[in-house]
């Protein structure tokens, strides 16, 4: 696309990006997201919880902890997805009492959990 003079659009990113996910190219979708980053585009909060969930499925939950922290200093809104896929990366590292402290927090930030939320921790405790 770059080659002929036209730049892909967020949500042609967003899907390059989870595939780069989906087929174990975990740097790749790290650095396209760096470079998009810094190309200071309006990214969504969809293009976050791809990132977020590609890097709790590859072990990198210190990482996805941080861009979590950092949503709201970018005009971004958590969502029950994000807030979801961050309580299955902590379940999955074995960390229960911040995946419950972030389910409770759910619903006093504005996104009360779903039943889906609460399937995903009670997974997490079995």
């Amino acid at each position: 696309m770059h080659k002929h003079g036209q730049l892909p659009d967020l949500q042609t990113c967003a899907i390059i990006l989870e595939g780069l996910f989906k087929c174990h190219f975990h740097s790749e979708a790290v650095s396209l997201f760096r470079e998009l980053e810094k190309m200071n585009l309006d990214l969504d909060i969809v293009t976050y919880n791809i990132i977020l969930d590609g890097m709790c499925s590859f072990g990198k939950l210190n990482d996805a902890r941080e861009l979590f922290s950092c949503l709201p200093s970018k005009g971004l809104k958590i969502d029950v997805v994000s807030s979801n896929t961050m309580i299955k990366g902590l379940c999955k590292e074995g960390l229960l009492d911040d995946a419950e402290d972030l389910l409770m927090k759910m619903e006093e930030n504005g996104c009360p959990p779903y039943q889906r939320t609460y399937n995903i921790f009670i997974h997490g405790l079995l």
